[in-house]
This record gives structure tokens, sequence and C-alpha cells, in this order.
């Protein structure tokens, strides 16, 4: 419940102030991780269909985030690379999350220097 309910605060956030969907967010955080990639390494990271991912790749590339291209002689496979648009919002976005997570934890009376070791723990074990 408790991811659920942070990634629907992520969601408005950078609605409000990016006018980015939280999906949209985490189609360029994954772009940037991975580096360029194809459009069903997006779909696998993100958990979605290819389709699905077709839509985000198509609105993300349609605002000038991200450049989808055609691999010559490979059929209908498609790469994807961040813009230097993208890289910036990206950014922008990561910061006023950060933030909005400091601040949620302050109002909480909860240390982030407290939460970092158990949170590194779960990450580590994660498939």
């Amino acid at each position: 419940m408790l991811v659920a309910r942070l990634d629907r605060a992520a969601d408005r956030i950078l609605s409000e102030r990016a006018g980015l969907t939280y999906t949209r967010f985490l189609a360029l955080l994954t772009i940037d991780r991975l580096g360029p990639c194809t459009q069903r390494a997006v779909a696998d990271e993100l958990a979605v269909s290819e389709p699905s991912a077709s839509r985000i790749l198509t609105s993300l590339s349609a605002d000038g985030l991200v450049e989808v291209a055609r691999i010559p002689g490979s059929g209908n496979r498609r790469t994807v690379t961040l813009t230097d648009k993208g890289g910036r919002l990206l950014a922008d976005c990561s910061q006023v999350l950060e933030e909005a997570f400091a601040s949620l934890a302050d109002s909480a009376g909860i240390q982030l220097s407290d939460i970092e070791e158990p949170v590194q723990r779960l990450l580590a074990v994660l498939p």
C-alpha cells in the first residue's frame, strides 16, 4: 500500500510541477539508466506491453524528450535515446521528487539517513 500511495503522490507532484506523468518519468529514467536501448528493453524494464511502451515513447518523442529510430535491417525494431531536453527534464523532475520525499520524511519525523541502510539492503535482495 505504501508504494502505491508514493507512486500516486509522485504522479500528482510531477503532473502539477512539470506536466509529466510518473509513468513517463520512469520511462525517461529507464532510458537514462540503460543508455540507448530498444523499445522492447524499455517495455521489459517498465513491466508493460510493447504497445504500451510504444505509446509512452511516441508521446515522449513528440515532446522532444527522446529520439526513437528504426534499426536498419532489423524489421520493426527501434532504438530509443534520451535527448538533451529529456535529460534536463529528468534531472529537474528527479530533484523535485527528492525534495518532496525529503519533506515528507521530515514531516513524519524521519531522518533520511536512518532509512538509507535498510532501503539499500531491501534493494540488494530484490530480484
